[in-house]
């Protein structure tokens, strides 16, 4: 039986114990529309369904699966999202089927939460095609007068964090896995300046430290990559990301997202 198969298969099971609410409460319908995304839910520890309680290592960050493409009954409420898993049948590059992920990290735009009215389908949907999303941050802040490691050569620097963007708004973090292991390539990082000279290329890194032509990656809970700007450098900048994403299909940037420093601390 394919992964696939056998996931579908387990959240089935879990999709029975939300059809099992509490007797008698208003109840309302739940839909994940879109084939392939898991939503899963938090729920307070103390909630019942069917024939037992919710155990609290069930309740934190990853929560309960919704089963995809079902309408659920759940009672009257309002239920937040831990997380969004969505999932793809494909073949590797040796031809072989197998199942990729991509999983959610803290923003979840439109699917973070949700209401259930009685007598009434909430539909949720997801996935592709993706949007890239380039986070920078600059250092030294304009109050971090720290940063300086002489008065006459200043060091100026951007933090870069990349993300995957569903169509509600849910970003994925670029870490792809393929069955249960994670995928051994990774999205490139490319800094542009305005006259069409690459300036730094490197690998982006998600736990390792992995230093590549003056971009460096930062061990961070959402991992990155981080430039140091060269003395020299004056005008506008790019930031370009070559994605790596399986069968998921990814939009291209922009190419006119210009990005500058901002003056150095006084």
């Amino acid at each position: 039986m394919k992964t696939w198969l056998m996931l579908a298969a387990g959240l089935l099971v879990a999709g029975t114990a939300w059809a099992a609410a509490d007797k008698g409460a208003k109840t309302g319908k739940v839909k994940v529309a879109t084939p392939g995304l898991i939503v899963r839910i938090k729920v307070p520890e103390d909630k019942t369904y069917g024939q037992g309680k919710v155990m609290r290592n069930q309740a934190d960050y990853a929560g309960i699966p919704l089963p995809c493409g079902k309408e659920v009954p759940m009672p009257e409420g309002k239920y937040e999202v831990g997380s969004v898993t969505v999932f793809q049948e494909a073949k590797d590059e040796n031809g072989i089927p197998v199942t990729w992920s991509m999983t959610t990290e803290n923003g979840l735009g439109k699917l973070h939460d949700f209401t259930v009215k009685a007598d009434e389908t909430v539909v949720l949907e997801g996935g592709g095609p993706f949007k890239i999303k380039v986070d920078l941050k600059f250092w030294p802040e304009n109050n971090d007068s720290q940063s300086k490691t002489r008065s006459d050569h200043p060091m100026q620097g951007v933090s870069i964090k990349v993300r995957y963007v569903g169509k509600s708004g849910e970003e994925y973090v670029p870490r792809l896995m393929k069955g249960r292991n994670d995928s051994p390539t990774a999205p490139q990082v490319r800094i542009w300046a305005q006259d069409g000279t690459m300036i730094k290329s490197a690998v982006y890194s998600l736990t390792l430290d992995m230093p590549a032509v003056g971009i460096r990656s930062r061990s961070t809970n959402f991992g990155g990559a981080s430039w140091t700007k060269p003395v020299n450098f004056q005008g506008k900048f790019r930031v370009e990301v070559v994605p790596y994403a399986g069968p998921f299909e990814i939009e291209k940037q922009p190419e006119d997202d210009w990005k500058e420093f901002p003056p150095l601390p006084k």
